[in-house]
Parts: structure tokens; sequence; C-alpha cells
């Protein structure tokens, strides 16, 4: 674990331990005295109820920089951030400018857990369903935890979209997805799924900077022409590349190793080098040959494969703005 993680966690969990929040209603104090009390056990489910219990008694800041500390503690990441950005935003509390520095600090450490994922989806009304029970809104780039998520987009009268998009850190993911309307394919309903891995997490809104900021970047990130390349034609076209490279090679040594029997061969004699050159000029020379004739081969073959092939495709482009990263679209 990297020292600045550490520092944050223990930072949150002093906070915990020795600042409890002070609220006017004898019943929030308790209930707020005795989450601090079940943090100090490692009891954060139940110590995250007692501190919600609370805020809805009796709502401030401390309680709800609390809840937020105990949801980082259960890696809730994108909850916890919605209320730590929630409770930093008071300002002139007492208790928060006493520890806004441990605070900030438990936020960077969340933001390490947290990236962006936006679904430009064809029809517009179509909705985004991620992990089996997250809704977002289609085009719309959404704080989600890191690491690989399922999702899937639906529209009413329109075939289903399933995948699976890998979301990093501070970089916002992208995913096109343009569904076959069911009355076009007369009435036939298709799914095109993806990768069946199921993971589950929570999404929470992103704060109103956090989307303006995804937004920029989805405005300044380079968008080129799409290729649509299946994995499997384009296997067969880079290694059709590789070998005439290497049969390129090969026809190289091949003159090279010519004219230096030539140097030793007379119209009716060759000396051992001669002999040993003129060996390897021909090995060379058919090597070259049947490297070349397979190359072009599978380089044909995979173009006609990728012309002829209609299946999703996928691309990875570089992605500027306010996040520098990668992005990953695909499109069916």
């Amino acid at each position: 674990m990297k020292v600045r993680t550490r520092l944050a966690l223990v930072a949150a969990f002093v906070i915990a331990n020795v600042a409890p929040c002070r609220a006017g209603d004898a019943t929030a104090t308790e209930l707020l005295r005795r989450g601090i009390a079940l943090r100090r056990e490692h009891r954060n489910e139940e110590a995250l109820a007692s501190f919600e219990a609370a805020s809805q008694i009796e709502p401030s800041p401390c309680a709800t920089a609390q809840i937020g500390l105990a949801q980082q503690a259960l890696s809730r990441w994108s909850e916890a951030e919605v209320n730590l950005t929630l409770a930093l935003a008071a300002t002139h509390d007492p208790w928060i400018r006493k520890h806004r520095t441990a605070i900030e600090g438990a936020m960077a450490t969340v933001a390490m857990h947290l990236g962006w994922l936006e679904v430009d989806a064809t029809p517009a009304e179509a909705r985004v369903i991620v992990d089996g029970h997250a809704t977002l809104a289609a085009g719309v780039p959404t704080r989600i935890s890191t690491g690989p998520r399922l999702f899937v987009v639906e529209a009413a009268g329109y075939s289903s979209f399933q995948g699976e998009a890998a979301i990093a850190a501070g970089v916002v993911t992208r995913v096109t997805a343009s569904l076959r309307s069911l009355e076009r394919d007369d009435g036939a309903a298709k799914t095109d799924t993806a990768s069946p891995d199921t993971r589950q997490d929570l999404v929470a809104p992103v704060p109103s900077s956090a989307n303006s900021q995804a937004r920029e970047a989805s405005v300044l990130a380079p968008r080129p022409g799409t290729v649509r390349l299946g994995v499997i034609p384009l296997s067969f076209m880079v290694l059709g590349t590789v070998a005439v490279g290497v049969g390129l090679g090969s026809g190289w040594l091949a003159v090279e190793t010519t004219r230096t029997r030539n140097d030793h061969c007379s119209s009716r004699y060759c000396d051992p080098t001669g002999l040993a050159a003129d060996h390897d000029a021909r090995s060379w020379s058919t090597m070259a040959t049947v490297e070349i004739a397979a190359g072009s081969c599978a380089v044909l073959a995979g173009v006609t494969w990728a012309l002829l092939s209609r299946s999703p495709h996928i691309r990875v482009v570089p992605t500027l703005g306010t996040t520098r990263g990668l992005t990953m679209e695909g499109e069916l």
C-alpha cells in the first residue's frame, strides 16, 4: 500500500476515534458516539448504520463526514466520495475546518479507486444498467469504481447490447452502443454479449464539478476514424505482415551468400567456402519464397475476413483534456 494511502487511512481512523461529533439532540449524539465506538472495533457496517440514523435525526456536516469515512472503510467508493464532498462543502463548520486536511486525504484515497463511464447509446432514450442494478443516464459521464464493469444497454423496441468496460482511476472510459431496431429485424430479438463476468459495485451521481471536467475531456478527446477489425482477421494480417518481413530478410541473406559464392567459384570449380555459400544461398532463397508466400496469403485472408465480417469491434484511443490516459470505444 502506498504511503499516501496509509496516511489517509490513518487520518480517517484518527477522526473517528478522537474527534466525535456533537449534536444538539441527545439521541443523535448518542448514535454518533456509538458509531465511533463501533469503528474502533472495526464493525464498520454497524457504525455506518448508526451514523446514518444520527444524520436522519439531526443532519450535520460532521455526521455526513463520518458516514463518508465509514463508507470508505467498506470500499463503497462512489458513495464515500459523495458524502465527503458534501462535508467539505460546509466550509464554515468548525469541526470540518479543524479536520479538513484529514478529510481531504481520505478524499484523495477514494479518488484512487474511481473513474468515469460514459455510454453513448443509440437511440438516445436507451438506459444503461451497470453490474445488474445501477442505472446510468446515456451520454453522461458517471463516477464508478475501477475494475471490469459489466453493462447492458436497453431500449424499448430495440435489441439489447451487453459488454464489459475496464474502468481506470481518473480516466473517462467511453463506450458506443448502437442498438438494432426489432422492427427492422422483423421482430427477431437479438442480444450481443461480451464477457459474462459480473462484478458488484455501487454507482452514485457525480458532483457537478466532476461532470463538467468529464464533459470537457469528452470534447477534447480525439476520435480517429473507426476501423472495423475483429480479433481473428487482425491477427492474420499482423502475422502475415511479420512473415513477409521475415521473408524479405531471408531474401537479403540469400543475395549476400550468393555474392560470397560467386567470389569463391569459377566456371568449373568452387572451393569449400564457395560450396558452403552455394548451399546456404539455396536454403535462404527457399525460406524467403515460402515465408513471403505464406505471409501474403495470411494478409489476404485477414483483409478478406475483415471486409466480410460484421462482428462488433472496439478501439483504444488516447484521451486528452482534464484527464489523460486511454479510452476504449466499442460499437455494434
